[in-house]
């Protein structure tokens, strides 16, 4: 059954990870179904994009202050400002330039159409780390943000280890190294820093659950595309820690801003289009030339990138298939078999907090299977449905949104 796809408004919400950087967890709503090919009721559409949580780069701006100088990040809490803060006392010019490339790394990360930085931004960090460099060369902010504005670039790892010797247990570190490892798919390495990031909150158990319930929404074989912290960092985990899924190839749109990334996928057999800005022309290319690979879109990436493929894209658990214009067979059912034999569906039924909005992905789903229940006349099972998307619409609170579509479906 095809399904028209529209998009996703935002609805963004901070939770543990929430990026002041990328690394504190948050998560924006980041919606977008027409579920349905009989579904071009407007008031269904304008409620639909209420539904999903996505993790948007738009929502890793978390911290806002009118004064971007030394005290740009005054009175929050000190686990944020662990990420990039001055580990010792350093003149004003070196704390303006630290904090002129976390505002600017912020900002890059807050595009909701481009991964990469802008050029102006790139070259505000590049000049400010400058000044680090040059006030101290052997401090853990300069060795740290010189690998951080590379954007993945593996020839800076000395820095990276420079910083890891000089701070180990920064959380921002730890992101970067997991990152590093991952990349050049150093397997032991990833594994110890992608425990570093759960033993100190940065990936939390609600992220892991609703990643294995991500994993098993991919094909055999296939490829799960993600975004940011939520989905890349705990499908990895997954993958190297649980050795769950390991036969699915996570491509993660972040880590396409380093050349060794992409190179490492081209020899895997992936075609990468020749593009330096990691953009949603450079998704829908990617898309397109990959489409073989049994593409797997996570619910979690921004609604800019879908809104050209709108047409390919089919609801299958967590994730969005991409088809050549063909719907996919067995796609109702594979969706009740998702959802009744092999998820876990810990994130829905948990009372932790950070469970409310990634709850909120798999509403789409279950909307779908509802209608699947009602259309066959199994009014019993399309009960249970119901009770369930009002239990997460509860949980989530889009009680309203869920109301006005359930009455559409």
């Amino acid at each position: 059954m095809r399904y028209l796809f529209f998009l996703i408004g935002f609805l963004f919400f901070p939770i543990c990870f929430s990026q002041v950087e990328e690394n504190n967890q948050m998560i924006q709503n980041n919606m977008n179904i027409e579920i349905l090919p009989d579904s071009s009721n407007l008031e269904e559409k304008k409620h639909l994009e209420e539904v999903i949580e996505a993790e948007s780069p738009a929502i890793e701006k978390k911290t806002k202050t009118k004064d971007r100088k030394s005290n740009l990040y005054k009175g929050k809490k000190k686990k944020e400002l662990d990420l990039y803060k001055s580990s010792s006392i350093k003149s004003k010019s070196f704390i303006d330039a630290n904090d002129k490339i976390m505002y600017n790394k912020i900002q890059s990360r807050s595009q909701s159409s481009q991964r990469n930085p802008t050029p102006k931004q790139q070259l505000l960090m590049d000049n400010a780390n400058e000044v680090l460099q040059k006030e101290a060369p052997n401090s853990f902010e300069y060795n740290l943000n010189k690998y951080v504005i590379g954007n993945y670039n593996t020839s800076n790892y000395s820095n990276l280890q420079q910083a890891a010797f000089l701070k180990k247990n920064s959380p921002e570190l730890q992101r970067q190294m997991a990152a590093h490892h991952i990349i050049s798919n150093n397997q032991k390495e990833s594994k110890y820093y992608l425990n570093s990031l759960h033993e100190n909150g940065t990936l939390i158990n609600p992220s892991i659950d609703y990643c294995k319930d991500l994993l098993e929404s991919v094909s055999k074989n296939g490829t799960l595309i993600t975004h940011g912290m939520i989905d890349s960092y705990g499908s990895h985990y997954n993958q190297i820690n649980n050795h769950f899924r390991k036969d699915v190839q996570i491509i993660n749109i972040d880590f396409l801003q380093s050349d060794f990334y992409k190179k490492e996928l081209i020899a895997k057999g992936y075609k990468i289009p020749n593009s330096t800005n990691i953009d949603v022309a450079f998704f829908k290319k990617l898309c397109e030339m990959n489409k073989e690979k049994k593409l797997a879109l996570s619910f979690t990436i921004p609604k800019d990138y879908f809104i050209s493929i709108q047409n390919h894209l089919f609801i299958n658990g967590l994730i969005f298939e991409y088809h050549d214009n063909k719907p996919p067979k067995n796609n109702i059912q594979n969706n009740v078999d998702l959802w009744h034999r092999k998820m876990n569906k810990k994130v829905i039924y948990s009372t932790e907090k950070e469970t409310k909005n990634l709850a909120s992905n798999y509403l789409p789903m279950l909307l779908t299977i509802k209608k699947f229940y009602k259309n066959t006349g199994n009014y019993k099972e399309e009960s249970k449905m119901n009770k369930v998307i009002e239990s997460i619409s509860n949980k989530c609170g889009k009680n309203k949104h869920i109301n006005k579509l359930k009455s559409a479906y």
